[in-house]
């Protein structure tokens, strides 16, 4: 008999995406750009973040198989929440 544990792939590969996600963020932000560029950055990586909460909500919370309305109410809630934080970081004061 096999006692092993069964390893999902999807789960493996989204670990994986989540880790090259934040490796790209921190790249990003460590490219030292200032001015214009570095907002953009900023938003870059307010974006990636939204990314993986996504990946998160959806692999590891189960909202794949979660009901549509949750899953609805699970991106309209991200897409608020990212785009009230860029608003935010794009218009604050300062070079």
């Amino acid at each position: 008999m096999n006692d092993r544990p069964r390893i999902d792939k999807r789960i493996v590969f989204t670990w994986l995406g989540l880790v090259l996600l934040t490796v790209l963020a921190l790249g990003l932000v460590d490219a030292g750009l200032s001015g214009r560029a570095a907002r953009f950055v900023g938003i870059a990586v307010i974006g990636l973040a939204a990314l993986k909460v996504s990946l998160i909500g959806r692999e590891f919370m189960e909202l794949r198989a979660a009901p549509l309305g949750l899953r609805i109410a699970f991106a309209a809630w991200l897409l608020a929440l990212a785009a009230v934080l860029s608003s935010q970081y794009a218009l604050q004061i300062g070079p």
